[in-house]
């Protein structure tokens, strides 16, 4: 049997090899396009989860970063009441004409290196206001250039030295002095 074609003097053999060579092409080419098909399938979700692990974590350290800075009831309460504690403190030393931390802040200004202040009392008598400073220095020379800065500064009209003496820690090379200053502070400061 002959089948009619187009071009008859082609053999059907040929054609059919013809055929056959685009069927596989296009099988393959199908092929292809699932296999293609089939990884952007099994990539896009373990992408996609990944992703949302990335967010996920991303938004777990906000949210810890919210509960840190969270103040509970209790705690603004304390602060609370701490405040309102410095405010009164702030009132009374107000009431008393006295500021302290121009004192605290001149005695820093004028004590050397080596002299640690340990004790500060701040009376008012008879409109003057006396500070009475207990304290350690490593040595005289140490005390001595602290009075004398004292005495140059304007802030303060007397400085006595009320007492001085030596005091061993246990260990007989080093040995701190130890002094007690009267103040009076200008009445213009």
């Amino acid at each position: 049997m002959i089948k009619v074609r187009v071009l008859e003097f082609l053999p059907e053999s040929y054609v059919e090899k013809k055929n056959l060579g685009r069927k596989r092409t296009i099988f393959i080419i199908a092929l292809f396009l699932s296999v293609i098909a089939a990884g952007f399938l099994v990539f896009i979700p373990f992408k996609f989860k990944s992703d949302l692990m990335k967010e996920k974590d991303h938004w777990n350290g906000q949210l810890k970063k919210v509960e840190n800075t969270y103040i509970t009831g209790q705690q603004y309460d304390y602060l609370l009441s701490q405040i309102e504690l410095r405010e009164e403190t702030a009132k009374i030393i107000d009431l008393k004409g006295i500021n302290i931390l121009s004192v605290l802040s001149q005695l820093e200004k004028n004590a050397p290196e080596k002299v640690m202040i340990k004790s500060i009392g701040v009376s008012e008598v008879d409109k003057e206001v006396k500070v009475n400073l207990g304290g350690s220095a490593a040595s005289y020379d140490d005390i001595t250039a602290f009075i004398k800065a004292l005495e140059k500064d304007i802030y303060f009209s007397s400085v006595n030295i009320s007492s001085l003496t030596d005091e061993n820690s246990g260990n007989a090379t080093k040995s701190s002095k130890v002094f007690v200053i009267d103040l009076k502070i200008n009445s213009g400061m």
